[in-house]
């Protein structure tokens, strides 16, 4: 609040219309470049309530975050890397996508405002893609937003690297361990990894050679 007592906008949303996407095919990107590539283990979009106080007061689909994939991989372009699972996220026609409430002022179906989504995926660049061509096709006005977007992950690392090549005495016998690996020390999240490392009976190891 003000001194005058009247409450302040502070617009920290990124919003795009209809008039900005017509010349996209009606197709909304955002990308973020994480500046090297990093395990996402999951991501999460959050829009505007735009004029409400309330969410259960926003009922206008046409400002509702929808139909978006969540891409990750090493290209700028989002489309070229791959897709999160689970996608399209946030479809209005899927009522998984609401939630029952019942306030003084409403008793419905309300819309969930935001999206986490567990994509376990590395990648530098992460890629919100959203297909709004249904309201251009149909000439209808919209407004999409974005005001909160968290990626939570890591970068896995091994301190002792596995060796490149492997000398072996024929008729003898050596044992390799390998190092589990781990959140780097930078970005920790205090898990480890333990990933076994497999290779198919009867085929050759392409990293071992025998002399």
């Amino acid at each position: 609040m003000n001194a005058s007592g009247i409450r302040a906008a502070y617009q920290s949303c990124y919003k795009t219309s209809n008039i900005e996407l017509a010349a996209e095919g009606h197709i909304l990107k955002v990308v973020i470049n994480l500046g090297e590539p990093l395990f996402i283990h999951s991501v999460l979009v959050v829009q505007d309530l735009f004029t409400g106080w309330q969410a259960n007061a926003i009922t206008d689909e046409t400002k509702f975050l929808q139909n978006f994939e969540i891409h990750i991989g090493p290209n700028a372009e989002p489309t070229l890397n791959w897709k999160c699972p689970g996608g399209p996220f946030m479809v209005t026609s899927d009522t998984s996508n609401r939630v029952n409430v019942s306030t003084a002022t409403y008793t419905g179906l309300m819309w969930n405002f935001g999206k986490e989504a567990w994509c376990n995926m590395e990648g530098q660049y992460i890629g919100i893609v959203a297909d709004l061509i249904h309201y251009g096709t149909a000439g209808v006005a919209y407004l999409m937003s974005i005001c909160q977007l968290g990626a939570f992950g890591t970068k896995y690392v091994r301190l002792t690297p596995v060796p490149s090549t492997l000398w072996i005495l024929r008729g003898t016998t050596f044992t390799l361990n390998v190092e589990n690996i781990a959140a780097d020390s930078t970005l920790p999240i205090g898990n480890t990894l333990n990933i076994w490392i497999r290779q198919q009976f009867g085929t050759v190891l392409a990293w071992v050679t025998i002399t």
